[in-house]
């Protein structure tokens, strides 16, 4: 199996979008949802990667050639930024939470305007 095909097997792809400051993440739902996880579920999604995390080290320290140390490290590296990926997403999806609240609060300001002129249109 190549590794294309054991991506796809989990629903990734070799072009995965990132988070970074320079990504405008165009998927509204997408990134509610992630934040939604991170919110509700952050101590489960750090439990899952801290057992990949553990499983590498043990790996690193008891069998691991020399060559593949390097690997070894930076996957640990790899898996620590997903920590860093799901509290990105977060950050912006409260930053569109409460950029919507803004731009709704402002819709519903009323501008003052005087009132109709006696035989204008909206006089009595």
């Amino acid at each position: 199996m190549t590794l294309s095909e054991y991506l796809r097997t989990r629903g990734l792809n070799l072009d995965p979008q990132t988070v970074d400051e320079d990504l405008v993440l165009t998927e509204e739902g997408l990134t509610k949802e992630v934040s939604d996880i991170w919110l509700g579920h952050k101590n489960a999604v750090v439990a899952v990667i801290q057992a990949r995390v553990n499983a590498l080290a043990r790996t690193l320290l008891t069998k691991a050639l020399p060559e593949e140390v390097l690997v070894l490290r930076q996957s640990m590296v790899e898996l620590g930024a997903i920590i860093g990926d799901f509290e990105r997403y977060h950050a912006e999806a409260q930053r569109r939470d409460n950029k919507n609240k803004v731009d709704n609060s402002q819709d519903l300001q009323t501008i003052p305007t005087e009132p109709p002129k006696e035989g204008q249109e909206g006089s009595l």
